[in-house]
């Protein structure tokens, strides 16, 4: 939205004055304003206040004047060219795209993965992200891509270098993460377990797992010492559950994010199927959290990410930390590991 449309909105045009002597070379737009709809439009204005009387120009780079003849106030508005770092992470089912400005996650996107996508179809998808978000390519200053879908990795990564001229890295051998791989062949890790890692470590020290559920379910166990020690892989309930109805002729698709019934006695087909995924899943979970806590200590924290239903989270005895943008903050956190400069 312009500067214009956005105060048509917002105030009364009396109060707009474009040719004041308060007009500013700089952003080529000026307006007086009560204090109070000062405040109003700081809070509501995607735009930043270039002056203030109130804050610090190092701290806020906002300064609010206040003009020597008139009783009223009166702020300057120019649009943020901001730098942002850009993490991407391809999993089988999303591609989640999150943008940071000064290491505040301004902003998470979801693409569906595809793997009949071309190069520049991603590009076009990847621009239209961004400006959904009010974001630009421009404002790329950087990026970090992890990938669990080889085949779709060099597809957006090239569209990433169509968009922006910017240092892209991809999570992998090479890359310092701060964690010792205790693995028969560290190559094989899925980035989102070693990016969840790094983000859950930021936390809590360890013992730790790190639940990540998308098509599968992964379980990555971090321990004492922050070594990544091992797992387990299993189907996710949402690829069962499709399975299962496929090859049955009366099982109906049921909505696993919709409440549990209260009893384990289902009085239909489709409580039955409910019971059986959610309060299934979440006795799994239970049993398998309990192994890793022989392994790692009764301490172990858990935490989880990805598409893990809520009721299936809220049925399990153990404590579950969830935390939507792990994947991505972990990414965030090993670019600036890896960062030149």
């Amino acid at each position: 939205a312009s500067l214009s449309t956005l105060f048509d909105r917002f105030f009364p045009i009396s109060l707009q004055n474009k040719e004041s002597p308060c007009f500013s070379p700089v952003s080529g737009h000026a307006f007086f304003l009560t204090r109070l709809q000062t405040e109003r439009i700081m809070e509501l204005s995607p735009y930043p206040v270039l002056y203030s009387y109130t804050y610090s120009i190092r701290e806020k780079r906002h300064v609010l004047c206040q003009y020597p003849r008139r009783a009223r106030y009166y702020i300057v508005l120019q649009r943020r060219a901001l730098f942002m770092i850009l993490t991407v992470n391809i999993g089988n089912t999303h591609i989640t795209v999150g943008g940071y400005e000064q290491d505040t996650l301004r902003f998470c996107g979801r693409l569906h993965s595809d793997t009949a996508a071309t190069v520049d179809e991603y590009a076009i998808r990847l621009v239209n992200l961004l400006s959904l978000h009010g974001a630009s390519p421009a404002q790329i200053e950087g990026g970090i891509l992890g990938s669990v879908v080889p085949v779709l990795s060099g597809r957006v990564l090239s569209a990433l270098r169509i968009l922006c001229n910017a240092r892209i890295l991809t999570v992998g051998p090479g890359l310092k993460s701060g964690i010792k791989l205790r693995l028969d062949n560290p190559a094989q890790l899925g980035a989102e377990l070693l990016c969840g890692a790094v983000a859950a470590l930021a936390e809590c020290s360890g013992p730790l797992v790190v639940i990540s559920a998308d098509t599968a379910i992964s379980m990555m166990a971090v321990n004492a010492k922050q070594e990544l020690v091992g797992g387990v892989i299993l189907p996710g309930p949402q690829l069962s559950l499709s399975a299962l109805v496929k090859n049955t002729a009366q099982l109906p698709q049921i909505d696993l994010a919709a409440k549990a019934p209260a009893s384990i006695l289902g009085k239909s087909t489709s409580s039955c199927l409910q019971n059986g995924f959610v309060l299934g899943t979440a006795s799994l979970l239970d049993g398998l959290a309990e192994r890793f806590c022989a392994e790692l200590g009764p301490q172990t924290a858990f935490y989880a990410t990805g598409n893990l239903p809520i009721p299936i989270r809220e049925a399990c005895c153990t404590p579950i930390l969830y935390r939507e943008t792990l994947i991505t903050d972990g990414l965030y956190r090993i670019w600036m590991k890896n960062k030149k400069g």
